[in-house]
């Protein structure tokens, strides 16, 4: 905590010198629980109440205040002053603070705010209106894995060592998933915290999921279309830059020619079914194949010899990510 108070001053505001006291209490009289935020909260409420107390004893509008304090475009990569929790300098390596904010005033309609407020004050509503910004560092290192595995029944599985505390983790890695092997949603299983699965985790912290965790599911997934792909031009017989992924299929563009999402028994390849092209899936079904039976000796039929070669594990695609921070 005393860390995560200091680290996101001075928030978007290009302060020349700052004074901060922090007081900590060193106690085990207190619960132990997560905490969201860990002291940003604390230090955006101090940096706003700041900026209105300035507002309110110069008499300027609120908003030209922050305007007027922002970090300008023309002054990134900004240096704050801070350090980082590993001690590293916190450097924003950009941003455009007064665009966010001319944005949030047009949405909320503040120009007229003041006819408003009046109009509902007769009513008994009372409106007002509080303005805040902040920055916060997310993303942070040093890394969270992935894998994305094709079943045999053609559905996907996603495994991460990014355990969730009730984020709705599991929904935005199967969208990730989905938006890159156009498959339904529906037909993807995440599973996470399970070590027998995913050995390696950090954790929830810091707004970091879906960066960390969220770009290596976006890689591994990568991996998986370009078998997929590649697997599917050799059954389908055309070029790679002819096919086209749609509803967890690989079609060739322009044809309904297509090969399905699923793994072989020993899990050596993408696909498992395809569907044949128009002019063969019309011709006359094919004959059962005969095979002459094997020869019989004397002593008895003859029997496979058995295979001491053991099946190569189901295939999988990993990724793991290390970004990097640029922001307070």
């Amino acid at each position: 905590m005393p860390a995560t108070l200091l680290a996101p001053f001075p928030g978007p505001y290009a302060l020349q010198a700052l004074d901060i006291t922090i007081d900590v209490a060193f106690t085990n009289k207190v619960p132990t629980s997560p905490v969201r935020g860990a002291g940003r909260p604390n230090v955006a409420f101090v940096l706003e109440r700041l900026a209105d107390r300035v507002a309110r004893e110069l008499d300027i509008d609120r908003a030209e205040v922050r305007r007027r304090s922002f970090v300008r475009a023309d002054q990134f990569p900004y240096k704050t002053g801070m350090l980082a929790r590993d001690g590293s300098p916190v450097t924003y390596d950009s941003g455009d603070y007064q665009a966010c904010l001319e944005a949030a005033l047009r949405m909320i309609s503040a120009a007229d705010f003041r006819k408003r407020q009046e109009s509902t004050r007769g009513e008994g509503r009372f409106l007002g209106l509080g303005l805040a910004s902040y920055v916060e560092d997310t993303g942070l290192p040093p890394f969270e894995g992935a894998a994305v595995k094709v079943e045999r029944n053609g559905k996907l599985l996603v495994t991460t060592g990014a355990a969730s505390q009730g984020q709705g983790h599991h929904t935005m890695l199967a969208q990730i998933t989905a938006d890159v092997l156009a498959i339904p949603i529906e037909d993807i299983r995440v599973a996470s915290a399970d070590t027998a699965a995913f050995p390696h985790g950090i954790g929830t912290i810091a707004s970091r999921v879906a960066v960390a965790a969220g770009s290596s599911v976006h890689l591994a997934a990568h991996k998986v279309r370009e078998k997929a792909i590649k697997v599917a031009a050799d059954l389908l017989e055309s070029a790679e830059t002819d096919l086209v992924l749609e509803d967890g299929l690989v079609r060739v563009a322009g044809t309904t020619s297509r090969s399905r999402f699923a793994t072989s028994r020993n899990g050596s390849t993408a696909m498992r079914r395809y569907r044949c092209r128009p002019e063969l899936s019309r011709a006359s079904p094919r004959r059962p194949i005969t095979r002459p039976a094997p020869p019989r000796s004397r002593a008895g039929p003859t029997r496979p010899k058995s295979r001491s070669t053991p099946r190569p594990a189901p295939g999988r695609s990993y990724a793991t990510s290390s970004p990097t921070i640029a922001g307070g």
